[in-house]
């Protein structure tokens, strides 16, 4: 049987690191790359050589391993970055092309990249429910604010926020306490204009009525 060096071992395919393996009675899978399977024969070597009664004679281009091993040092310290990558195990993780962050983009340039594209629903509620109480102030629907138009106004203040670390401290459930506090408000303020205007027509109807009585 052969004992083979670690720049040897490094030269072997891995059908071949396999059957010298065999000889050492090691089990090798497709977890077991060539490097790894380097140091596990090279290991077996040391442990016959420690049994003091090992049946292989050295390769006849190699060194023993009775002195110093430069080679097999290095094949232990850098054996992933000496070896190639094995077909049966493909590499996971480290860096993707493109990663990273772009030159020239800072923290506060990648948090304004980053802010929401939506509205705060909360901020939408609020500025929705001033406009349409306005509105019923002034007695002109026309002042409360569409859909899309309480979006493009919503946004910017939603950001603005969002950017201050407001937002994120808002709680889910002032949403509805919002909408229901403005939906209240306004259901008032209709009513008592509704309220205000039949109280002047009742007046109007008893004076009318007072004066055709006289």
């Amino acid at each position: 049987m052969t004992r083979y060096t670690p720049k040897d071992l490094r030269a072997m395919s891995l059908k071949s690191l396999d059957e010298v393996g065999k000889s050492l009675h090691l089990e090798f899978t497709k977890n077991h790359n060539r490097a790894e399977r380097s140091k596990r024969i090279l290991a077996a070597y040391a442990d016959l050589d420690l049994a003091g009664d090992s049946p292989i004679s050295p390769h006849p281009d190699g060194a023993t391993l009775a002195g110093p091993k430069p080679e097999f040092e290095r094949l232990i310290e850098s054996a992933e970055s000496d070896v190639e990558a094995d077909n049966e195990t493909p590499q996971r993780g480290g860096a993707r092309p493109g990663a990273g962050r772009p030159p020239g983009m800072t923290d506060d340039l990648s948090r304004l990249s980053h802010l929401s594209p939506q509205p705060h629903p909360v901020v939408k509620s609020i500025l929705s429910g001033m406009f349409q109480s306005w509105s019923l102030a002034a007695k002109c629907p026309e002042i409360a604010l569409t859909e899309m138009e309480a979006v493009d106004l919503a946004l910017p203040w939603s950001q603005t926020l969002e950017y201050m670390g407001i937002t994120e401290r808002i709680p889910p459930w002032l949403h509805l306490g919002i909408m229901t506090i403005w939906a209240t408000v306004n259901m008032v303020k209709r009513k008592a204009g509704l309220a205000r205007e039949a109280v002047k027509h009742r007046k109007q109807v008893e004076l009318s009525h007072e004066s055709e009585t006289h």
